[in-house]
């Protein structure tokens, strides 16, 4: 009996709870991912907020840190992880809606993120409680929204990384380049109003693609959107930080979505075979009963052509190899 949409939905929603499952188990059985992913993250923010006082940035430069890092690298080594033991090839094989494969994998990163930021922001309230007298000034839509937009770019650079680099070592050392470049260069490990008063270092942090956001991030949490700030702490003393852009939050924005569609382009390329069978797939597809339905998702698993054979009646594979151009001969002569 075909179930209904509600079956369907509920039985989807069950698959990816017991996805979520795995990924978990596998972030916390990998001692490098917690030691990493918690630990350290902690660890940086409590010694900051400790001895970094009068830096109003340290506790948001720290948790956009935190996103880099579990967005990006984090995901790398989980996926490395899955490809070594042909976990994402299995799931491919079991699941034929490869859709909740996917999404359950974006959602728990960004769940897993989220849930990070929100403990790490309460401990760092704690350690640093004046920070609550930010909360009557921070411009929350752009808030959210940067830690959104460093969350998709972050996501994109490891999905990209993982594509184009073949060998694991040298994919975590590059992940990992960057995120020790977004900690020490934007303003994490070091005041980023002292980092910007060395031109080098100015000009060198425009190339890294965290830096408009984190910038926009920075402001928005001080509520600065003109991109200009004066920080008068309670001895008189001070300082004036210019993040750059000219002095415009929404160039920031382009710069960052201008990262984000170069990622998202990379990526197309590097997949533009399968989103290409993709839509062949489905050229034609209403047009068939249930059952010829069935021996094409049986097809599309096929990897040799004497699986095609046994996959596939005659007139099925006809079809659908020529939509894959394949010629018609070809087949003959394997027959």
């Amino acid at each position: 009996m075909q179930k209904t949409l509600s079956q369907r939905i509920k039985l989807n929603f069950r698959v990816i709870g017991i996805l979520y499952k795995i990924y978990l188990k596998n972030f916390f059985t990998d001692s490098m991912n917690v030691f990493l992913g918690i630990i350290v993250a902690a660890y940086t923010i409590i010694c900051w907020a400790l001895f970094k006082t009068g830096d109003p940035y340290i506790i948001v430069s720290g948790l956009a840190i935190t996103i880099i890092r579990d967005g990006m690298y984090t995901f790398i080594r989980s996926i490395i992880v899955f490809k070594n033991t042909q976990y994402l090839q299995n799931m491919r094989n079991i699941q034929k809606n490869n859709s909740i494969l996917i999404f359950s994998l974006t959602s728990f990163n960004f769940l897993f993120c989220l849930l990070l930021v929100i403990v790490f922001w309460g401990i760092g309230l704690i350690i640093l409680p004046e920070g609550i007298l930010y909360f009557t000034i921070i411009n929350w839509p752009a808030l959210l929204s940067g830690f959104f937009l460093c969350w998709v770019l972050s996501f994109l650079i490891a999905i990209t990384l993982y594509l184009y680099i073949k060998n694991n070592f040298l994919m975590q050392t590059i992940g990992l380049f960057i995120y020790f470049l977004s900690m020490y260069f934007l303003g994490l490990a070091f005041p980023y109003h002292v980092i910007l008063t060395f031109e080098w270092a100015d000009i060198f942090t425009y190339f890294l693609p965290h830096r408009a956001i984190i910038n926009f991030i920075q402001a928005a949490y001080v509520n600065a959107m003109s991109f200009h700030y004066v920080f008068t702490a309670i001895d008189n003393s001070g300082w004036t930080i210019d993040f750059g852009w000219g002095n415009h939050w929404w160039l920031a924005i382009i710069a960052t979505l201008a990262w984000i569609l170069f990622f998202s382009i990379l990526i197309f390329i590097k997949q533009h075979k399968q989103f290409s069978a993709f839509f062949i797939y489905y050229k034609g597809y209403s047009s068939l009963n249930s059952e010829q339905k069935e021996q094409i998702m049986r097809l599309s698993m096929s990897t040799s052509m004497d699986n095609l054979k046994n996959n596939c009646s005659k007139e099925i594979k006809n079809k659908y190899m020529r939509n894959k151009n394949f010629k018609k001969d070809s087949i003959n002569n394997e027959e």
